[in-house]
């Protein structure tokens, strides 16, 4: 099984959305289609403050690009979330022991306020 890179991610999102090299590097302004090949094959890195306009350009969260969470739009990932929509999302990154210590701890703070 072999780890996605981000240089995998952006081509994959980028040929997913049929853009070219060429047709990324201009939507993000580079000069030529060299700087995109060079994310895409490892030898080159995105710079940081260039990963917002990446994952807009691509329509994908910056924690896909960097391959913390699976695809989500840029939107998803974005938009203002409710306290209980983050709690679901951090929920659903728990193993099942911590979920169930989780239940446990929501049971017990449930049943101090009887």
């Amino acid at each position: 099984m072999s780890i996605e890179t981000i240089g995998d991610r952006v081509k994959n999102r980028r040929l997913a959305m049929d853009m070219s090299q060429e047709d990324l590097a201009k939507a993000l302004g580079y000069k030529s289609k060299a700087s995109i090949f060079k994310i895409e094959n490892g030898s080159g890195d995105i710079p940081r403050s260039k990963l917002p306009k990446f994952a807009s350009v691509l329509n994908c969260s910056i924690s896909y690009l960097t391959g913390w969470n699976e695809l989500k739009t840029f939107d998803d990932e974005h938009i203002d979330k409710s306290l209980y929509d983050l709690l679901c999302d951090k929920i659903g990154r728990l193993s099942p022991s911590d979920m169930e210590n989780v239940s446990d701890y929501i049971d017990f703070v449930i049943n101090k306020r009887k």
